[in-house]
């Protein structure tokens, strides 16, 4: 799957620049290299791409919130990317940069509340223009390099 992961990225850069007539083109040859039972869907009108493989799927560029998803999010929020394996999911969504603060806050409360080691990582990256990136996870059982 991670080859799938890299060969969507290459491929989703190329259909965005290129127009209506690549996608499905792009779409044959991202099934072709995922192997025989990738199914691909990539759209070119709002820059999807959904990937699913026996061993799970994953969409960048939005996706839908897995059903039960066992984490709440405040509203405001864009669907950015969803992976989903063997039953376990990652849901990315971005906001404005003026509620980082706040949405922190918010998950800080809402972590205390469940109870158990929480692990957490949090970065800030100049984007150039000066403003920042900035990102906070927490997790929760095996130790992930973030």
């Amino acid at each position: 799957m991670k080859r799938i992961v890299v060969v969507v990225a290459m491929f989703a850069l190329v259909a965005s620049a290129c127009g209506a007539a690549t996608e499905e083109l792009t779409e044959q040859l991202i099934e072709q290299s995922g192997g025989e039972n990738a199914d691909v869907d990539v759209d070119l009108g709002s820059g999807r791409v959904s990937v699913e493989t026996e061993d799970g799927s994953f969409t960048v560029g939005g996706g839908e919130i897995p059903d039960g998803f066992p984490v709440p999010f405040p509203d405001g929020g864009t669907v950015q990317s969803v992976f989903t394996s063997d039953g376990a999911a990652a849901v990315s969504l971005a906001y404005p940069r003026d509620r980082f603060d706040e949405l922190v806050a918010y998950y800080e409360d809402w972590v205390a509340g469940q109870g158990g080691e929480w692990s957490t990582s949090s970065f800030a990256n100049d984007d150039g223009s000066g403003g920042q990136m900035r990102g906070h996870s927490w997790w929760q059982g095996a130790d992930i390099n973030m």
